[in-house]
């Protein structure tokens, strides 16, 4: 054992009798090198040390412990050993680090950390702690980070970071680990420019859920990644593995491209699961008739019906009166009796005051009678029509006349009545106060209504042609109908409507993200409940298949039906008599299965006011308002007592980089960010957060007019700093909906947050949020997603229960299609030899 040593130079040889090296010291070479040679094992817990290379060589174990260094200060370091090496320390060279090895284990405390390493292991590398290549030595094609091993594991608290980083193995494994305080944390590979991978079998995992934190174990190549089946001497990725397995994981390029050879690649998301949850449980009073030889979908509303005379027996014919709008999900069938179009309505015909249009007769260009009647619905209605309501004119209240005693009339009696006329003249009172009120602003909201109704007016005018073709159609519907009648039917009497439906309650989609083409060559493809996003074009290749997660919709009513027919009476008395039924309990069951991430109608809520879950509609403002999680990757820091920001990008990766950050509008807009709440993350987190929100609300890599993450985010933060100014807002305050309205472009906002620690601790803090505008084919970003701006898919076999959208084009050639998703694009070609299903 060693306790202090130094010199210019050191070389140790053991006696050749494999008692090996300890040094529990220091042991120091201040102008040369330290070297080592040992028939036996090398332990080191204090300092091994040079101006230029540490050697050690050894036929045994090496052991770095915890507290351990070695370093080369300037040069390098040398490590072989014919067995293991376990690595709790630190290794550090400001030039190469070269280790070769049976097998390498690195817990969470170590670090192996150089301008260029290259780890060569015969049997298994698993790595918890740092191995950090700053790609200062790198030269030629060689990488600054070369891995080759037969297994390599990089789990939980596991860090890789290079600027080319090249990894060949049998297996790899990125995957995440359970932390003590019963948290998680994932690992990380991430190259500074690219990542190249080749092995047999490439699986990145995140096989714990925790619902307060969000991130997954990442595969990151900045500049882009590559996967193959084996790597070169070039250090390319050749051939194709067997299997990419990428589940509940990120495998990301945010500056370039992705290329995937495999023979399968499996994108899954492993935590997803819904359960069917009561929506709503509400007490109604409905009546329908379901008339003989009738489906019960074809049920008539009892209110537009009315009895009319039919002998003894009566029947029921259409009303003219009392037309109902429809309800979503409802479908328009023969015996709906339609709306005129837009009809008018007035308090006062003669004058034409108090007019409007009838909410029920409006056809909007969502309005499913377009395709009932094959017609090409109005493009470009203005917004904001369901929250246009007309005022009515307030009605004076009439003056109350104080009564008179009859001459008749006890004291008493007139008394009682005096009484009452007091209080009559009280509540008059009161209504020709709230009269006068109403009155006073009347002018004034009908003023406002004009001017709000004014563009739908327009909109009316100028599509005139197609809304007179849709009450030509409308006329012809109803004439058949109104001179139908119904005398023999059930009659049921509806008391409560239960709805259930399928809830998500957890899911960590898989994803495979590219600003620029994603490339997947592969005998077959699963996407399940995940995201394929690409900001250029995606080619795939093989047996594709895009499974969304199966949902239902159960509609349960309750209530009472009652048979009731015209039965003849012959013989004397020669005429018809109304039978009446028992009245039974009643109960209709409707179950609907849909596909969770693809749009799909809830029964029985106006379809006006439906939210569209798939493709926007131009203009709309998206915006999706979300909880504050931790990140789970080892990519980040927590700070939690620090006066900058809460969530820091590892120092290690960054290498004294600095991204675009929130800063940037603060100062912008003259607000000192130290007086300001601390902000959630660093400038590289802030614009992660911004990505995928993006994502997430229009299922693209980049708003319009963007191709890369810093430029968009500088973007919409130049947006922001003009809304802002415009309306003297400050950082940190929501926008309240009237400034909503007001948006004309996609900005990022900045707004308070409360964030919960692991200690439990609550911090406020300021986040980013995206307020984008709708472009046309913008997605949800829910389900099982493949999007890109081309998506070119040569398969032999393609199923599709998900979304495949391509903002530009959409290129299917296949030998069988079964599609029971969307595929969308602003120009779509499908090409099939086989079955089209």
């Amino acid at each position: 054992q060693l306790g202090g040593m130094y010199a210019e130079k050191i070389h140790l040889v053991d006696n050749g009798q494999g008692l090996g090296v300890r040094n529990a010291g220091h042991i120091g070479a201040s102008a040369g090198e330290v070297k080592i040679d040992s028939q036996g094992r090398i332990v080191n817990n204090g300092y091994l040390q040079a101006e230029q290379r540490v050697q050690l060589t050894t036929q045994k174990q090496i052991e770095n412990q915890v507290g351990g260094k070695i370093l080369a200060h300037e040069g390098d370091i040398l490590i072989q050993s014919k067995q293991d090496i376990a690595q709790s320390g630190v290794m550090s060279a400001k030039r190469n680090v070269a280790v070769k090895a049976k097998a390498l284990k690195q817990v969470e405390q170590g670090e192996i950390q150089g301008g260029a390493i290259e780890l060569k292991v015969q049997e298994t590398l698993t790595n918890r702690g740092l191995i950090n290549s700053k790609g200062e030595y790198s030269k030629g094609k060689k990488p600054d980070l070369h891995i080759r091993a037969m297994s390599v594991e990089n789990i939980g608290s596991g860090r890789i970071y290079g600027n080319r980083v090249v990894i060949g193995a049998k297996l790899i494994e990125n995957k995440d680990e359970l932390t003590p305080e019963n948290g998680r944390q994932d690992a990380v590979i991430a190259a500074r420019e690219y990542l190249t991978l080749g092995a047999e079998e490439i699986r990145n995992q995140t096989r714990h859920y925790i619902a307060m934190q969000q991130g997954s174990s990442t595969l990151y190549g900045e500049k882009g990644v590559t996967v193959g089946g084996e790597i070169d001497e070039d250090y390319q990725a050749q051939g194709k593995a067997k299997m990419l397995l990428n589940q509940s994981g990120t495998i990301e390029s945010p500056s370039g491209a992705i290329q995937l050879s495999a023979e399968k690649v499996n994108n899954e998301n492993l935590h997803f699961h819904a359960e069917i949850e009561n929506q709503s449980n509400e007490v109604i009073d409905e009546q329908y008739i379901i008339p003989q030889g009738y489906k019960t979908e074809a049920r008539i509303d009892y209110g537009l019906l009315k009895w009319i005379s039919f002998s003894r027996a009566g029947k029921l014919a259409y009303r003219r009166d009392n037309i109902n709008p429809l309800k979503e999900g409802e479908p328009i069938h023969a015996e709906h009796l339609l709306p005129e179009v837009n009809e008018i309505t007035c308090q006062d015909y003669v004058n034409q005051r108090g007019c409007h249009i009838k909410p029920e007769s409006i056809y909007n260009a969502n309005h499913p009678a377009w395709g009932y009647f094959g017609i090409q619905p109005p493009t470009d209605m203005p917004e904001g029509l369901a929250d246009i309501n007309m005022p009515e004119e307030p009605i004076k209240p009439k003056e109350v006349e104080k009564p008179r005693k009859n001459r008749r009339e006890t004291a008493e009696s007139y008394a009682a009545r005096l009484v009452d006329y007091e209080k009559a003249v009280a509540d008059y009172r009161i209504a020709l106060a709230s009269y006068e009120q109403e009155k006073s602003t009347y002018e004034t909201r009908l003023k406002a209504y004009q001017q709000a109704i004014a563009p739908f007016k327009s909109w009316i005018d100028a599509n005139e042609v197609a809304f007179d073709a849709l009450q030509a159609k409308i006329t012809e519907h109803n004439r058949r109908l109104l001179g139908k009648t119904f005398s023999d039917f059930w009659i049921t009497k509806l008391n409560r409507r239960v709805i259930d439906e399928s809830v998500v309650k957890t899911t960590l989609p898989g994803q495979i993200l590219a600003s620029g083409d994603i490339s997947i060559n592969a005998a077959q493809v699963l996407n399940n409940r995940s995201q394929i996003i690409s900001g250029g074009q995606l080619g795939l290749s093989g047996d594709v298949h895009n499974e969304d997660e199966t949902g239902y919709h159960i509609l349960n009513e309750y209530g009472t039906s009652q048979w009731t027919y015209s039965r003849w009476r012959g013989g004397f008395k020669r005429y018809h008599q109304r039978n009446w039924g028992a009245v039974n309990a009643y109960n209709r069951n409707v179950e609907s299965a849909y596909q969770m991430g693809v749009n799909h109608y809830k029964a029985q809520t106006d379809y006006r006011t439906h939210q569209q879950t798939q493709a926007s509609q131009s203009g709309e403002l998206l915006a999706k308002a979300q909880d504050v999680l931790l990140p789970s990757s080892s990519l980040y820091r927590l700070n939690p007592e620090a006066g900058g920001v809460l969530i820091e990008t590892d120092s290690a990766f960054t290498d004294k980089k600095q991204w675009l950050s929130s800063d940037y509008m603060f100062n912008a807009l003259r607000r000192d960010p130290q007086n300001i709440l601390r902000r959630l993350g660093d400038g590289y987190y802030e614009q992660r957060l911004v990505r995928d929100q993006v994502n997430q609300l229009t299922g693209r890599m980049f708003l319009t007019g963007y191709q890369d993450l810093e430029a968009q985010y500088k973007g919409l933060m130049d947006n922001g700093i003009t809304f802002a100014k415009r309306f003297n807002l400050t950082p940190g305050v929501a926008l309240s909906p009237a400034q909503v309205a007001q948006l004309t472009s996609d900005i990022v906002w900045f707004e308070e947050k409360e964030v919960t620690l692991p200690s439990g601790k609550q911090v406020k803090v300021m986040a980013p949020r995206v307020y984008a505008m709708a472009q046309k084919g913008d997605l949800n970003g829910e389900g099982a997603l493949i999007s890109a701006d081309v998506i070119d898919l040569r398969s032999n076999r393609l199923t599709n229960s998900g979304t495949i959208a391509g903002r530009k084009l959409t290129l299917l050639n296949t030998e069988s299609l079964f599609n029971a998703g969307t595929i969308t694009g602003d120009k779509v070609g499908i090409n099939t030899t086989n079955n089209f299903d």
